[in-house]
């Protein structure tokens, strides 16, 4: 019978099944488990709320996101990963290539790269390249998102990278975390934004009638200062956008802070993701180093340091 989503009694929330029929019972397990006797239940009619057929679409149905596996690789020198994704053998070769070039890479830092890790391999998301669960009283995982044409070089940054997330947030303590934290603050430049600024932007809203198209038309710098202000809005008047904008239509009076703002512009040397944290950053030097990108030598001698 294929796929369904189905919520059995009892439970609190609907999942996604694989089927089969066994002597008049419809059975059904969760796709990842695949262990028919040890953890399949009987699934009754009334239970059911879809039959997705054997080859489901990827999406999400009655709040339930579907993506059936395909099949578990096992990956010499790395280990089993859990595909979700319809791989060519040309993309799974790379793959395997990739994987474990980017673990044992990894490893050289030191005895602090080895732990338990789910490795998943899913269909495109968005922009996404690759994602790190941290869960600390479990299994973390590790999700690479299947680009089509992206070389085994590229994987293996991407892989790196995720690996990195795990090293920040499992096996460096405070002080080394902190010495990065405060590089990443070496970076960061912070101006303000006076009062006077903020009622010339509230009057050019006002001018032009609409906060969406102040935003379009105004320069990055501009674009900049009146995210701050926005957030500035919601965070201690609980004003949204959408409100914003009633007000200025309605000629109401808008709340202006009485000091000024600061606003935050960081320049990295590593890339520009690694703007966003001091973890980001980490992780784009980390994965840099691996595949022979970072020049940088304060980077360099930091992440030589880890291997102590």
């Amino acid at each position: 019978m294929g796929y369904v989503v189905a919520q059995p009694n009892g439970t609190k929330t609907p999942k996604l099944y694989k089927t089969k029929q066994n002597g008049g019972r419809l059975l059904g397990v969760i796709p990842d488990e695949e262990m028919w006797s040890a953890q399949s239940i009987e699934l009754h009619a009334n239970e059911i709320i879809i039959h997705l057929g054997d080859n489901p679409p990827i999406g999400s149905v009655y709040g339930v996101w579907v993506e059936p596996i395909v099949k578990r690789l096992n990956i010499r020198n790395y280990g089993e990963i859990y595909n979700y994704a319809d791989l060519t053998d040309v993309e799974e070769q790379r793959l395997a290539k990739a994987f474990p070039i980017a673990l044992i890479r990894m490893q050289k830092l030191g005895p602090q790269c080895d732990w338990d890790l789910i490795t998943e391999i899913r269909n495109p998301r968005g922009n996404k390249n690759g994602l790190y669960k941290y869960k600390p009283k479990g299994t973390d995982t590790l999700t690479y998102y299947q680009v089509q044409g992206q070389s085994p070089r590229e994987i293996v940054k991407v892989v790196a990278h995720e690996l990195a997330h795990g090293v920040w947030l499992r096996y460096m303590d405070a002080t080394q975390r902190s010495r990065w934290i405060k590089l990443y603050d070496k970076f960061v430049s912070v101006k303000e934004i006076t009062e006077r600024e903020v009622d010339n932007m509230v009057k050019d809203m006002r001018q032009i009638g609409s906060v969406r198209d102040y935003m379009k038309d105004s320069e990055p710098e501009e674009q900049a200062a009146a995210t701050i202000f926005l957030q500035w809005l919601k965070q201690v008047h609980t004003i949204t956008t959408r409100e914003l904008q009633d007000l200025l239509e309605s000629g109401s009076q808008i709340p202006v802070p009485n000091t000024h703002l600061h606003k935050s512009d960081v320049q990295t040397p590593v890339t520009c993701y690694s703007k966003s944290s001091a973890p980001e950053m980490f992780s784009e030097a980390l994965s840099s180093y691996i595949v022979g990108d970072l020049s940088d030598k304060r980077f360099i001698r930091m992440i030589k340091d880890l291997q102590r």
